[in-house]
C-alpha cells in the first residue's frame, strides 16, 4: 500500500500501511501452495523461525532460571500469530479465501475434576444422544441419581479440528 507525504500526516493511513503489510505475501503463499495450508504452515512460510515458539520449560521461571532472549522471542512470535490471524480473519470474512476444517486424531488425557459418585461409578448429569441424522444433543440423564461428590481423575477424549486455508 502507497500513500503520499500528505496522507501519511494522517494516523489511519499511517495504521493501514502497518496493518496491510504482509497480506499480499499471505496471499501469494496461498497462490503457489498445491494444497490447502495450516495457519502454522503458512506462518514458517512467511516468517521462517521467528515464527516458531519455545517451550515454556525453556524459558523458565521468574526470577530463579529466567531467559529474557527466549521470552522475548515468544513474545514476538504471538505478535506475528495476531497478525496473520487478523489477516487470514479478514480474508476470509471477504470471501477471497476457503476455509476448511478437518478432524485429526482423537488421544485421550486424564483430568481431575469434581464428579458425582454413585456406587463407585461416575455419574454423570448430562449424556451425549445423537439422532437419525447423526447431529449430537446434550440431555439429561434419565438414571442420574445423587451420590457423594469428591475431586476424581477422568478421562478425557479430545478430537482436535485442524483448520486448513486456501484462496478461492
Amino acid at each position: 500500500m502507497e500513500a503520499s507525504k500528505y496522507e501519511l500526516t494522517y494516523v489511519c493511513a499511517d495504521y493501514a500501511i502497518r496493518a496491510t503489510q504482509n497480506v499480499n505475501k499471505v496471499v501469494s503463499i496461498l497462490r503457489d501452495a498445491s494444497a490447502p495450508m495450516t495457519c502454522k504452515e503458512i506462518g514458517t512460510a512467511l516468517w521462517g523461525d521467528a515464527y516458531k515458539r519455545f517451550p515454556k520449560e525453556e524459558i523458565g521461571k521468574w526470577p530463579d532460571s529466567f531467559d529474557r532472549e527466549k521470552a522475548a522471542h515468544n513474545q514476538k512470535a504471538r505478535e506475528l500469530t495476531a497478525d496473520l490471524g487478523h489477516i487470514l480473519g479478514h480474508l476470509s470474512r471477504a470471501c477471497l479465501i476457503k476455509v476448511t476444517r478437518e478432524k485429526g486424531e482423537p488421544f485421550t488425557i486424564e483430568t481431575e475434576r469434581w464428579v458425582n459418585i454413585v456406587g463407585d461409578k461416575i455419574c454423570e448429569p448430562t449424556i451425549e444422544v445423537w439422532d437419525a441424522k447423526g447431529n449430537m444433543y446434550k440431555m439429561p440423564n434419565p438414571n442420574y441419581r445423587r451420590g457423594n461428590s469428591a475431586y476424581r481423575k477422568v478421562p478425557m477424549t479430545i478430537t482436535p479440528t485442524i483448520t486448513k486455508y486456501s484462496l478461492v
